[in-house]
């Protein structure tokens, strides 16, 4: 009998720091290490021995720790083309953590689709290389194309705006004509948004177009009184503007805006009108007896 092994109780080891149950069991047991990713336990940590703690066996015989290293390294995937949405999603499901950067204005890609990422602490990695659980990425969205600045239409020909939009990438839309004294018939007179509006790209300029001047005619105004000329100027498009001599007696001239004008005469609608009449006529003196 004095010549069986003799036998020790296998300790509970697990959660000890791999050292620490080393020590412990150093003087009965031979110690083997096997290492194991954990998501939850810290590394060095004794997740499990084998024989399991309360086992009894043979003094000198070995033991398994089995120890973790932390959690495992994690895969980084490739993530430009996807939705900024998909790509946190993505990430955070690792474990990861993610840094939004400042978007960046691109043509062609849609607003929050991944531009680009990286590893802040490790540059050079790409899709494929590992990190720890907790690393963070820094990933650059698309701000969508740039914002346009609306351009000056004024007094262009509607074929030059459309032609100066376009390569903007932006689009037009007529409005009614409308008459200008300023601005000639055919080419722009307004817009809306006004010159120097941001805008996005694919966005609608409207703008209006002159009709030309608004031209009215000087109507006859022989044999009408006061009041009647008043009203036939007014219904032409007409102002009155001075009147001199006694208009009870015969209209001898019209000017418009100082030139002398006979009926039928073209102006501009809201040309001034200057009237003159005959003066008053002098009572013939009265013969002395």
């Amino acid at each position: 009998w004095s010549a069986q092994p003799e036998e020790k109780q296998v300790p509970d080891l697990v959660g000890l720091d791999v050292a620490q149950a080393g020590n412990l069991v150093s003087g009965d047991f031979t110690v083997e290490q096997i290492d194991e990713a954990r998501e939850t336990d810290p590394i060095g940590v004794v997740i499990r021995t084998d024989p399991v703690a309360g086992a009894r066996v043979d003094k000198g015989s070995t033991i398994t720790l089995v120890v973790s290293t932390g959690p495992a390294p994690r895969v980084l995937p490739e993530l430009t083309g996807l939705s900024f949405a998909e790509a946190l999603s993505k990430l955070e499901g690792m474990g990861l953590l993610v840094e939004y950067a400042e978007p960046v204005y691109d043509e062609n890609v849609a607003k929050d689709i991944v531009l680009a990422w990286t590893v802040p602490d490790s540059p050079a990695l790409v899709a494929g290389g590992t990190v720890l659980k907790g690393t963070t990425v820094s990933v650059v969205v698309s701000a969508g194309p740039a914002p346009r600045t609306v351009p000056d239409l004024t007094d262009m020909a509607l074929a030059d705006a459309a032609a100066a939009l376009q390569a903007l990438g932006l689009a037009i839309t007529e409005a009614p004509q409308e008459f200008s004294n300023e601005i000639g018939q055919g080419r722009v007179i307004r817009q809306d948004p006004a010159p120097g509006g941001s805008v996005e790209r694919g966005s609608t300029v409207t703008v209006a177009i002159s009709k030309g001047q608004d031209l009215v005619n000087l109507p006859d105004l022989t044999g009408l009184d006061m009041a009647g000329v008043e009203a036939a100027l007014a219904g032409a498009g007409f102002a009155l503007d001075s009147v001199q001599g006694d208009p009870t007696q015969t209209l001898i001239a019209v000017y418009v805006d100082g030139v002398l004008a006979p009926p039928g005469h073209v102006a501009v609608r809201g040309a001034k009108v200057q009237l003159v009449y005959a003066p008053t006529p002098v009572p013939a003196p009265i013969p002395t007896p």
